[in-house]
């Protein structure tokens, strides 16, 4: 990278009011460096305690999705151990009143319609309709292809006071680029 870039990168940090901007392998040790850093900038913006930790958890929620659904990463071997590192974008920015959480990976691209069609779903919902998918959720076996419990995107959208947005990004056949950001008021 040339030494410009990197003056013209900080200005669109500061620019588009990003406080925290991880662009890598994301690791369990990341996201627990990055999380230090958020309860840092929440106590020192003393930041109601209800946001703080709905900014928190989607950060994690979203952190867990690169690890779980990312296709762009590295596989090795360290003795024994097999080390699978997941390659994503997390940003954590504040604009005026309002936290916004964004986070960016490459996905299968045979996944972008099922994605697609679950988050304008889940963002149609009131917050009383959220709470009920939230109890059929917990109550279902998660999907097949689910890593977790399939909750994410409906805690996401729980948390998500200010709304959701999203979109897909076409690479190749088999690849797409899943961009999200979630607002927090």
């Amino acid at each position: 990278m040339h030494l410009e870039y990197m003056l013209a990168l900080r200005q669109t940090i500061e620019t588009q009011k990003i406080f925290l901007c991880y662009s890598g392998y994301i690791t369990e040790e990341i996201i627990t460096c990055m999380g230090c850093a958020l309860r840092h900038k929440f106590s020192v913006d003393n930041t109601d305690k209800k946001v703080a930790r709905s900014v928190f958890a989607v950060f994690i929620e979203l952190a867990q999705n690169v690890m779980r659904y990312c296709t762009q990463r590295d596989i090795g071997c360290q003795g024994d151990v097999i080390l699978d590192f997941r390659y994503g974008i997390l940003i954590v920015g504040k604009n005026n009143t309002d936290w916004v959480i964004s986070c960016a990976n490459v996905i299968e691209t045979v996944d972008v319609e099922k994605i697609r069609l679950s988050l304008n779903y889940i963002k149609e919902l009131d917050r009383q309709n959220l709470r009920l998918l939230h109890k059929k959720a917990l109550r279902d076996e998660p999907h097949e292809s689910s890593k977790g419990a399939g909750l994410g995107f409906i805690e996401i959208a729980m948390r998500a006071t200010k709304g959701i947005a999203f979109e897909f990004t076409h690479i190749d056949d088999k690849h797409s680029y899943f961009t999200i950001a979630v607002y927090i008021g």
